[in-house]
């Protein structure tokens, strides 16, 4: 049985604005897909926050992973340099996504202490399930060293470096699988560094370093290996004193291989954050040559007296580029991105299991324990705004890839929908004024006699101040001067109702949306007249879908059609008729009203889905007493599964979960009763108000 969770709602209402408030810009929240990114426009900018849609009855660690995600994505929007960010080389990019994750949670935490909750659960949460279960797959294939490093442990055992005691504590049986790579990057002062950084620009300097360091590991890994291995033929031991021919951009130190940490750190100089590579090689070439030529005096001098000269401290800061690209102090780093040219061409891509790629796997595992809970496919194009709004969105998402780039298309429905507004006043006189007669007044009265007969008053003797009570005045005698009453009144509680109009396809049969329209017109008139706050609101879908567009939108998600089952595919189109606090009778209100009454097209319907939408501001309404009133033909209809199912669903929860009251209104069928245990059917208008009136009364009772 297909269930509703409460948090679910509250999730999906306020993401969008948690991310606004924290990130402090205009950045549109999707739910949509499988997975949780930040979308950018061409200059780096983020446009988009997207997070994978959850079902309706998602697990509490699938509501901890989206916290999480939605903590760690507005981190990046706030403290990441997209700019500088679209200048990576595409080998150094995953590495610096590793150290510029440490950096911006760090801020965030600093900034926002209450992320600090929710990131340090996300990561005992992906430890103990994502990275346990990756790192022990890893180890029983045989995965070691820098291997192991750079597919699984690059990013626990950097954050761990860095100070985040969860990952710390993991790593601490696991040093020693890559105890080498580990001690040359302790000796780089790679873990100083990571809580040194304070920009984009510095992360891509930590991350340029650490590359260049596992590449040059790698290859000593490389020839270790080879070393140790006796000739097969022969079964002759290579002998460790053979001469090489490597040039001097290829070769190390032999005695580096060993002790790769000690032997380069006596060689650095302290202030650089450049490491070892150049440094070797010129200190190899210069023992071989058995002197110092100019460009290695400087390091022959640091690396060979305990301290440090004045001249050599100047000359040190004032190396060429060939021989340091950075210089770091206690406060921050220095460096030019031009320095990172000479990583294009690297084909050793390290490309570790990142904090997205773990989120996203930990999202996708709490969301198929719920695949049979209905779950639409993305929220990205749903339209939700007042009628002479719709032309202008509904063009902006006619030109998506989702629905195949039609920009022809689009301008002929912002033309459409606009013409339908601007027409829209005379459309009401013809299709719904001419029929009201004296039915809102009418119903206005019948109203009325309801709220007041919700008011009820009762005398309250044995009271110390008030009327004088006759009857009690024989207390006298004994000295009780109880011998007051009082009235006290129970006024009717303000309310506040919610019409939902179905304006789905098969309205059309016998002029269902032109009873729709003019019930929901009359009773939002008639609420008015009564002093009860009304919203009227209705739902469809915008229009079919491109099919190829569509599978082509998938597959650039990363989604394989036919691979997860999503309940609802196309857009939504929940249009406002009536706001909160508009009132019926004015020019506004009465083109809406007719501009749906027009040639609005009527498509379909994801009923369950869309009244979902309609509660929170209901639920936000101050007034005590609730009321939702949905007009509608009673049967969902759209390109997805489980809809039925799910309407049932949504108004049990309702009924069950919340002090909203329900009522569903079948417009010349009574269907509604399949899904609404509160019901009615109105044929004609003019049944309307005895009809309404007589389910409020037994509502409110």
């Amino acid at each position: 049985m297909a269930i509703v969770r409460k948090e679910i709602i509250q999730m999906r209402e306020s993401v969008a604005k948690i991310v606004s408030l924290l990130s402090r810009t205009s950045v549109k929240v999707s739910m949509s897909g499988t997975r949780a990114y930040v979308e950018n426009d061409m200059e780096g900018k983020p446009v988009r926050v997207n997070i994978p849609a959850l079902p309706d009855d998602a697990s509490d660690l699938a509501i901890m992973a989206v916290r999480g995600f939605v903590d760690h994505e507005v981190a990046h929007i706030l403290f990441t340099d997209f700019k500088t960010r679209c200048s990576i080389p595409t080998a150094l990019e995953p590495m610096w996504n590793s150290v510029e994750d440490i950096f911006i949670e760090r801020k965030m935490s600093q900034v926002f202490t209450g992320s600090r909750s929710n990131l340090s659960k996300v990561r005992h949460h992906l430890l103990e399930t994502v990275f346990d279960n990756a790192y022990k797959k890893a180890v029983d294939s045989g995965m070691k060293g820098v291997e192991l490093f750079n597919r699984i442990l690059a990013v626990p055992a950097l954050r761990a470096m860095a100070g985040q005691t969860e990952f710390a504590d993991w790593m601490g049986d696991k040093w020693d699988r890559i105890d080498i790579l580990k001690t040359r990057i302790e000796d780089a002062r790679i873990p100083k560094k990571l809580t040194l950084t304070e920009s984009t620009s510095d992360c891509i300097e930590v991350a340029r370093v650490l590359l260049s360091l596992i590449i040059d590991e790698t290859q000593k890994e490389q020839e270790r290996e080879e070393e140790d291995k006796p000739e097969e033929s022969e079964g002759k031991v290579k002998s460790p004193d053979l001469p090489k021919t490597q040039s001097k951009d290829e070769g190390e130190d032999e005695s580096g291989d060993d002790q790769p940490s000690e032997a380069k750190d006596d060689e650095k100089p302290e202030e650089s954050i450049e490491i070892e590579v150049d440094a070797g090689s010129a200190d190899e070439e210069g023992e071989d040559d058995g002197g110092k030529d100019e460009e290695n005096d400087e390091i022959e001098v640091s690396g060979s007296s305990d301290g440090k000269s004045e001249e050599s401290d100047e000359e040190d800061q004032g190396r060429s580029k060939s021989d340091s690209t950075a210089t770091d102090t206690d406060m921050g780093f220095d460096f030019d991105l031009k320095d990172l040219d000479e990583l294009e061409g690297i084909d050793d891509k390290v490309e570790p299991l990142s904090i997205e790629d773990a989120l996203e796997e930990a999202l996708s595992d709490a969301i198929d324990d719920s695949m049979s809970s209905y779950r639409p496919l993305t929220d990205q194009f749903d339209i939700y705004d007042v009628v002479e709004n719709i032309g202008k969105q509904a063009a902006q998402v006619q030109i998506h890839e989702y629905f195949g780039e039609n920009k022809e298309g689009a301008e002929r429905y912002r033309k459409y929908f606009d013409d339908l507004f601007v027409n829209g006043e005379r459309a009401f006189n013809r299709r719904i004024e001419t029929h009201l007669g004296d039915t809102s007044k009418n119903m206005a009265k019948q109203l009325e006699r309801v709220v007041r007969s919700q008011n009820k008053s009762q005398w309250l003797g044995g009271q110390k101040k008030g009327r004088i009570h006759g009857a009690s005045l024989f207390k006298l005698k004994t000295g009780d001067v109880r011998v007051f009453r009082t009235k006290e009144e129970h006024r009717s509680r303000e309310a506040a109702v919610q019409i939902v109009v179905d304006f789905s396809g098969s309205m059309h049969s016998g002029d269902r949306i032109g009873t729709s329209l003019r019930s929901a017109y009359v009773m939002a008139e008639a609420l008015g007249r009564c002093g009860i706050a009304c919203r009227v609101v209705g739902f469809t879908s915008l229009f079919d879908l491109d099919v190829r567009g569509f599978e082509r939108y998938l597959m650039s998600k990363k989604i394989k059609p036919g691979t997860l089952s999503f309940s609802r595919l196309e857009p939504l189109l929940l249009p406002i008729l009536k706001d909160w606090d508009d009132k019926a009778n004015t020019k506004l209100v009465k083109k809406r009203f007719g501009a749906l009454a027009g040639n609005f097209p009527l498509a379909n319907n994801a009923d369950g889905e869309c009244i979902l939408r309609f509660i929170p501001s209901l639920m936000s309404r101050p007034e005590s007493l609730k009321m939702m009133v949905v007009l509608s033909d009673g049967e969902p209809c759209a390109r997805g599964r489980g809809m039925a199912e799910h309407l049932r669903a949504v108004t049990r929860f309702i009924e069950q979960k919340t002090d909203i009251k329900l009522l569903g209104i079948g417009i010349q069928t009574d269907s509604v009763k399949r899904f609404y245990s509160k019901h009615a059917v109105v044929n004609d208008l003019s049944e309307l108000p005895a009809v309404v009136c007589g389910k409020i009364r037994e509502l409110v009772a």
